[in-house]
């Protein structure tokens, strides 16, 4: 990688970091909270990064009792960001935050990479990155619906950017392996490539069974497609990372064969809508036939004008299987949300498109003002969708910085582990500022849960009041409401509309 290369990069990284801030600058700016106040999801992975800082168990972080429910849900990246934060000292909702922009970068540069080393000039590359970090077309349109905090997908803790980062590590860890003289299209592996490489290989892909399964399906069909397709010394060596990273899953493959029998479990995944049998498949009405169709696209185009060149021959396999496995509803008749193969797909689509743009001779000129409008839109965008975001009532309340006395008075009046019953605004994020667990709230649903459970709790949620004093069937300690709710409150705050009473068991 030469002078020019990280040139392009630093300006690259410059705009993919001001983009993914914008929309945390802007909730800190105007509630004092970098929490993203649009999307629910991002306070589950937030919330696992606490528990695992506090050293709790993840298989339901939400309801008491729970510590002991299987636990299907990949946990190694949350682990690592709370290690991250236990080093580092910072608190673990800081280091969500840095990952929030630190994951696109980390992207950026891989793709920059990955496109390099595909023959790609270093204006192509910087464009296929910030295409992959910033062009997500999930989010283009939605940037006028009132209802969506418009932010680049990446941005979101956890995932997909870590587990995107993982996947395009595998990636460039098979093309080390198997990587070609520039512009040939079958020459024999050079010499350089050893055992060692092969070794590498195989653990990067083999750490992707330990992220949800669209990476790993994606990266391991892709590599067997190219060792059926490569030369003898090329296979020997392909076949032996596939081995290795198969060694690796092991450990997950034998915790996902114990607990599929359990009955909450597969309650669970029937809840979610997940491998439930006897459904009509979303592939033919929801986003994974857009995902589909799209794929198909880029995949006739790539034939059509690409099929010589090296980016091609190595990026065809990866974006064939990741299109296919999109409608694998339609077959199986499982809905598996396929449409988040289109995670692994984006990348692979950026570097299709600036290679494409690379070797014509009429826009290769032009990569440089196709950069910089991308990088004004992707800017302008961001920016206009997080303002008009901060002028709405938010989704969720950032709780620390909204009610502050209260969250005061929880952590230093109620034992940790104390369960509080309280509204959803208040029950999907109570977790994170306090030791206190909830009575419910819908993201406890995505763990591990019995139907009859969830049932009653919700039951309980819709009768129980301070006047009705519903017979609950969960103990609850707590209860958190508006001020004007609480007879005889043991907290009131009317500044911050909020009172707490003691239940009776």
């Amino acid at each position: 990688m030469n002078h020019t290369f990280w040139q392009w990069m630093a300006v690259t990284m410059a705009v993919v970091a001001i983009v993914h801030a914008i929309p945390m600058a802007a909730g800190y700016a105007h509630r004092g909270s970098t929490l993203v106040t649009g999307d629910v999801t991002e306070v589950q992975y937030s919330l696992l990064i606490n528990a695992a800082y506090r050293g709790e168990s993840l298989a339901n972080p939400y309801l008491a009792g729970h510590e002991n429910a299987p636990r299907y849900l990949p946990e190694m990246v949350e682990r690592s960001l709370a290690g991250i934060a236990h080093l580092t000292g910072l608190k673990p909702l800081t280091v969500v935050a840095i990952s929030r922009v630190g994951f696109p970068l980390g992207i950026a540069v891989l793709i920059a990479i990955l496109g390099r080393t595909l023959g790609l000039s270093e204006g192509a590359a910087a464009l296929a990155a910030l295409l992959a970090t910033l062009g997500d077309p999930r989010n283009l349109v939605r940037v006028f619906d009132p209802s969506w905090l418009a932010f680049p997908r990446y941005f979101r803790a956890v995932s997909p950017g870590s587990h995107v980062l993982l996947f395009l590590l595998a990636l460039l860890a098979v093309e080390r392996l198997r990587r070609r003289h520039p512009g040939a299209v079958r020459l024999p592996i050079r010499r350089e490539a050893k055992w060692r490489h092969a070794l590498l290989a195989g653990l990067a892909l083999g750490v992707l069974f330990y992220t949800p399964l669209f990476y790993w399906t994606t990266a391991l069909a892709g590599t067997a497609w190219l060792a059926l397709r490569a030369a003898t010394p090329q296979r020997l060596f392909l076949l032996a990372a596939i081995g290795i990273a198969t060694l690796g899953a092991i450990p997950n493959a034998v915790q996902a064969t114990a607990i599929a029998r359990d009955q909450s479990f597969q309650e669970t995944l029937a809840r979610r809508a997940l491998l439930t049998p006897g459904r009509a498949p979303d592939s033919f009405d929801g986003d994974a036939l857009r995902v589909f169709c799209t794929g198909a696209i880029f995949l006739v185009f790539a034939v059509v004008l690409l099929r010589k060149q090296p980016a091609f021959t190595y990026l065809m396999p990866f974006m064939t299987a990741a299109t296919l496995f999109a409608v694998q509803n339609a077959v199986t008749n499982r809905h598996l949300q396929s449409h988040h193969w289109v995670n692994c797909l984006i990348p692979l689509w950026a570097l299709i498109i600036a290679t494409w743009l690379g070797k014509q001779p009429q826009f290769l000129r032009a990569v440089p003002l196709m950069f910089c409008v991308v990088a004004a839109v992707s800017l302008a965008t961001v920016w206009v969708a997080a303002a008009r975001a901060q002028a709405r009532p938010p989704a969720l309340y950032p709780l620390d910085t909204m009610k502050p006395q209260t969250i005061d008075w929880l952590r230093n009046h109620t034992a940790p582990g104390s369960v509080i019953f309280c509204a959803q605004p208040y029950a999907a994020e109570l977790r994170l500022f306090t030791q206190d667990k909830i009575y419910w709230g819908g993201q406890a649903e995505y763990f591990a849960l019995s139907d009859a459970e969830v049932a009653t709790r919700e039951r309980d949620q819709g009768n129980w009041t301070p006047q009705t004093r519903w017979q609950l069937h969960y103990p609850a300690d707590y209860y958190l409401g508006a001020a004007a709710d609480c007879p005889d409150p043991l907290y009131k705050n009317p500044q911050e509309n909020t009172c707490i009473i003691r239940i009776a068991r």
